[in-house]
């Protein structure tokens, strides 16, 4: 039998083991549960740039590919003509749209905002260009346009390098291209 003290010390022993085991499984708790809430609102947030950023990346080859096929120097390629330059702007609109939303998403004075930046003045001054031409292009026309066409596609390349890196989420790393 165990004295009278003895008996209170484990008594109190086992109760602040109990109360500190109690303690450490909620402090645990309440980490996980914010831990979960911080992954739940960055992927939400994620979802937004990616799904942003793929709706301009859809629009640009859309208006790149319009006028690319235009511009090449072959006689199977579809002519730009009065109808084409018609086309045209629905085609440029949804770029500066889109453009604008990746802007809003990313923020204008970020990476990926200024390279977003930099694309929606490309694409200006290539619908600018596309509008003083006269119609139908000759091969002139077509080279000048091809050669905005591919600065404007330069500029959309970093757009896309910045934006890859902003959307990535914060625990993900590339596969290392070495191994």
């Amino acid at each position: 039998m165990l004295p009278a003290w003895a008996t209170v010390v484990l008594a109190l022993g086992g109760a602040a083991i109990g109360a500190l085991a109690g303690l450490t499984g909620a402090a645990l708790q309440r980490r996980t549960a914010k831990d979960q809430l911080t992954h739940e609102e960055t992927e939400a947030w994620r979802k937004v740039l990616v799904e942003t950023t793929g709706a301009f990346i859809d629009a640009w080859h859309e208006f790149r590919w319009f006028l690319r096929a235009r511009s090449m120097e072959s006689p199977e390629a579809p002519k730009f003509d009065t109808n084409a330059r018609q086309q045209l702007d629905p085609l440029s609109t949804r770029c500066a749209q889109t453009i604008d939303k990746v802007m809003l998403v990313f923020g204008k004075t970020t990476e990926c905002g200024k390279a977003a930046e930099e694309v929606d003045e490309k694409i200006w001054e290539l619908k600018k260009e596309v509008h003083r031409t006269r119609i139908p292009w000759n091969t002139g026309t077509k080279r000048k346009i091809a050669n905005l066409l591919d600065a404007t596609n330069k500029a959309h390349v970093e757009f896309v390098r910045r934006a890859h890196v902003a959307c990535q989420p914060e625990r993900w790393n590339e596969p290392d291209q070495n191994g």
